[in-house]
């Protein structure tokens, strides 16, 4: 038999879903071969383990909760109950920001005939003279 073959009547072995005809061929090449006989005690071996660390580390009815939430799944977001009150707690100083914002740049618009961005940002035009030299900087910080 090829090795393939024997492998997966091995895997299916564990599950006790071989046929009379298979359950005799993987016996016969078992007892042929000291190489899958190894390879059949550390499958089983290896199964045993995973069987027991699967006992601790999920709670009962895993499978059929999992399976209820993949089928249940309606694709929406659940957003959490704490964003969402921050959130709306949040709304009304977004809103007063926007409208004090707003007041500002309409007072900066109609405080002359300039209109420009400068203007509407409320900045004022400095060269760079202005800004490097020495005495206009110690009479703004006097200020």
């Amino acid at each position: 038999m090829k090795k393939k073959k024997i492998e997966r009547l091995i895997y299916k072995s564990l599950d006790g879903k071989l046929t009379h005809k298979e359950t005799e061929s993987l016996k016969y090449e078992l007892e042929r071969s000291a190489e899958f006989e190894s390879e059949y005690r550390n499958t089983i071996k290896l199964r045993e383990e995973i069987n027991k660390g699967a006992e601790k580390s999920f709670k009962p009815f895993f499978e059929e909760r999992l399976l209820n939430r993949l089928h249940n799944s309606t694709g929406k977001i659940k957003y959490n109950p704490q964003v969402i009150s921050l959130a709306i707690s949040f709304r009304p100083i977004a809103v007063a920001a926007a409208l004090i914002l707003l007041l500002l740049l309409t007072y900066n618009l109609g405080s002359g005939n300039n209109y420009s961005i400068n203007k509407l940002l409320g900045e004022s035009q400095t060269n760079i003279e202005y800004a490097f030299d020495p005495l206009n900087n110690i009479f703004e910080r006097a200020l």
